[in-house]
C-alpha cells in the first residue's frame, strides 16, 4: 500500500506525467493506493488515465461529483486474506484544492469530510463482515493542517479503524503512533523507509476475540547487502536512460550555492528565488513577479548547472500566468505573502521588480510599508493597475493566494523552468551570490519626518526670503 503523492515530485516522473512511476508501481506489484493532492497535480483525466493503465487500485472515498454525489475513484474494496474479511478504504485530504496545480481540473467536484466518510465507510464495511478495518489516507498528522482534515483526529473521532497508513505530512514514525485502538504508520519521504505492520488477529473457537498490531520501519540505507529486483531494476533503468541525455545537458556554472532549502525558502527572501522572479520578469516583461516559498525544492550546488538540477529543483508542472490587477490587490498578496512569518509557511512571500519593509511585530494585514520598484525607485501606486507574473499554481488561488482567482483576463506563458534555463544561459550569475534584500524585515518602522519639523523648515524658508 502506499499513501500517494507517487506520480510528481522528481524529474523521473514529470517528464513523463507520472508514466514512469506507474511503469515501476505496477513492477514491483502494489496492491493499494490513496490519492495524494500532488498526484492532481497534470489534472484530474490524467490521473485517471493512469487509473485505468494501473495494476493496482486508486482508493478514494471522499472525493464525489458535486451535482450527483458519485465517487470520482473506487471508495473501498473488501479483500479475503486467510478467510478473514479486511475492509480497505482511501482518503484524500481536502488541502489538495488548495496544495495542486491541476485545482482546475476538480471544478465540479468536492472532497467530502474525512471523518463523515469515514463513519459511513466503516458502517458498511463492518455491515458486510470486515473483521479488519485499514484505511489509507493523504491526511497527514502536520499541527499546521486543520484538526478535521489530520489522521489522528481521524483515529480519535472513528475508533473501528483499526490501522491508517497514512501520508501528506512527511513524518517518520519509527513505531507507528498508537490513537485509541487505532495504530497509525507513516514512513516518512522519498523512500527513505520502507512500513511493515503486522497484523494478528486472535480466535476462540468461531469468534475473533483481539487483534494485535505492530508497525516498524526498515531503514533503506542500510539495505546495502540485499540484491535488487531484477525485473524493477531493468524498468528503473530503462526510465532513466529515456531523461538522462535531457538532464545531463550543461546550461551554466556557479561558484556558489543557489538557496533552496525547505526552511530558508519558506521562511525568508533566498539567492534562489531572486535569481527565478528576476528570469521571470525578463522573460514576460512583467512590472512585478509573486510566488510562494514552496515552489522551490531543493537547492543547486556550486559547480556545473544542468537541466537535470532545474528540473529537481522546480518539480512542478507549472506555468507562468501574467494579468492586470490593481494595486490593492497586490497589496492583498503581499501582507498574506508575510503573514506567517516567522512560521515556515508554503505560502512564504518570494518577489521580483519590487522590495518593501515590513514590521513582524504589527499586526498581520498591516505589516507593509516603503514598498518601490526595483530599478526605477518609484513608489508603488494602490490605485494603479500593474501586470503581475505568478505560477498557475497561485494564480489559481494555490497556498491561500486567493485574490488571483478573480482575475478573467490572462496570458499563459511557458514553464517556469523553461524561463529559468534560458535566463541561466544568457546571463552572469555572479550578482545571486548574495541574497537582493528586497523583504527587509524591520523589527521597529522608523517614523517619517513630522508635521512640527516640516513648519519650522516652511518657517526657515520664509525667513530666508525676506532676508533676500
Amino acid at each position: 500500500m502506499s499513501a500517494g503523492d507517487l506520480f510528481h515530485g522528481q524529474l523521473i516522473a514529470s517528464l513523463s506525467r507520472g508514466e514512469s512511476i506507474l511503469n515501476i508501481f505496477n513492477t514491483v506489484g502494489y496492491n493499494y493506493i490513496a490519492a495524494g493532492n500532488h498526484d492532481f497535480n497534470y489534472g484530474l483525466d490524467r490521473l485517471k488515465e493512469i487509473e485505468s493503465q494501473a495494476k493496482f487500485k486508486i482508493l478514494v472515498s471522499n472525493l464525489v461529483d458535486k451535482e450527483t454525489g458519485a465517487n470520482i475513484f473506487l471508495p473501498y474494496e473488501i479483500k479475503k486474506i486467510n478467510g478473514v474479511k479486511v475492509g480497505i478504504f482511501g482518503l484524500s485530504t481536502p488541502e489538495t484544492l488548495a496544495k495542486t496545480s491541476g485545482r482546475k481540473s476538480l471544478e465540479g467536484t468536492e472532497f467530502l469530510p474525512p471523518i463523515e466518510t469515514a463513519k459511513k465507510i466503516v458502517k458498511k464495511l463492518k455491515s458486510q463482515g470486515c473483521k479488519i478495518i485499514i484505511a489509507i489516507t493523504h491526511l497527514g498528522l502536520d499541527d499546521a493542517t486543520l484538526y478535521e482534515n489530520r489522521s489522528n483526529s481521524l483515529a480519535e473521532n472513528v475508533p473501528e479503524i483499526d490501522l491508517i497508513i497514512d501520508g501528506h505530512s512527511h513524518t517518520e514514525l519509527k513505531n507507528g503512533l498508537e490513537v485509541n485502538n487505532t495504530l497509525i504508520a507513516q514512513t516518512g519521504e522519498h523512500g527513505n523507509n520502507i512500513g511493515v505492520v503486522e497484523l494478528k488477529l486472535k480466535k476462540r473457537g468461531k469468534k475473533y476475540v483481539g487483534l494485535e498490531k505492530k508497525a516498524y520501519l526498515i531503514k533503506m540505507s542500510e539495505q546495502q547487502d540485499i540484491l535488487p529486483d531484477e525485473n524493477v531494476l531493468n524498468v528503473v533503468e530503462e526510465e532513466n536512460k529515456k531523461i538522462e541525455e535531457f538532464t545531463l545537458e550543461k546550461i551554466g556554472e556557479i561558484g556558489f550555492e543557489l538557496d533552496g532549502k525547505r526552511e530558508h525558502v519558506r521562511t525568508v527572501e533566498t539567492n534562489f528565488f531572486d535569481l527565478l522572479t528576476d528570469a521571470i520578469l525578463e522573460k514576460t516583461k512583467s512590472d512585478l513577479v509573486i510566488l510562494n516559498g514552496g515552489t522551490i525544492r531543493d537547492s543547486i550546488q556550486a559547480g556545473e548547472i544542468t537541466v537535470g538540477d532545474i528540473y529537481k529543483s522546480l518539480q512542478f508542472e507549472n506555468t507562468i500566468i501574467t494579468q492586470n490587477i490593481s494595486g490593492r490587490e497586490i497589496l492583498k498578496a503581499l501582507e498574506y505573502g508575510v503573514s506567517q512569518y516567522p512560521n515556515v509557511f508554503g505560502g512564504n512571500l518570494q518577489l521580483g521588480g519590487i522590495k518593501f519593509k515590513f514590521d513582524p511585530n504589527k499586526k498581520a494585514g498591516e505589516r507593509i510599508y516603503d514598498i518601490c520598484f526595483l530599478d526605477s525607485g518609484k513608489k508603488f501606486d494602490l490605485d494603479k493597475e500593474y501586470n503581475l507574473a505568478t505560477t498557475k499554481f497561485t494564480f489559481e488561488g494555490g497556498d491561500g493566494y486567493d485574490m488571483f482567482t478573480k482575475n478573467e483576463s490572462y496570458e499563459e506563458h511557458e514553464s517556469i523552468q523553461e524561463m529559468l534555463i534560458e535566463y541561466i544561459k544568457n546571463h552572469d550569475l555572479e550578482k545571486y551570490c548574495e541574497v537582493q534584500n528586497r523583504i527587509v524585515v524591520q523589527e521597529q518602522k522608523i517614523e517619517q519626518v513630522s508635521e512640527p519639523e516640516n513648519e519650522i523648515k516652511n518657517k526657515n524658508d520664509e525667513n530666508l526670503k525676506n532676508v533676500s
